[in-house]
């Protein structure tokens, strides 16, 4: 039996957030790195953390 690959973590404050890589992507802006849905990314809304689009 495989056992399948666990979903990326990101860190924050100490905190583990466990996300699907296919739900959500990472600001890159300046180092923002804010995790984003993506249906708001394919919408071209403004990012939480930084305001850019």
């Amino acid at each position: 039996m495989s056992v399948a690959d666990p979903a990326p973590t990101a860190y924050a404050d100490g905190t583990t957030i466990v996300v699907s890589v296919t739900d959500f992507v990472s600001c890159t802006y300046k180092g923002c790195g804010t995790l984003r849905p993506l249906a708001e990314v394919s919408e071209n809304r403004q990012c939480p953390g930084c305001g850019r689009v």
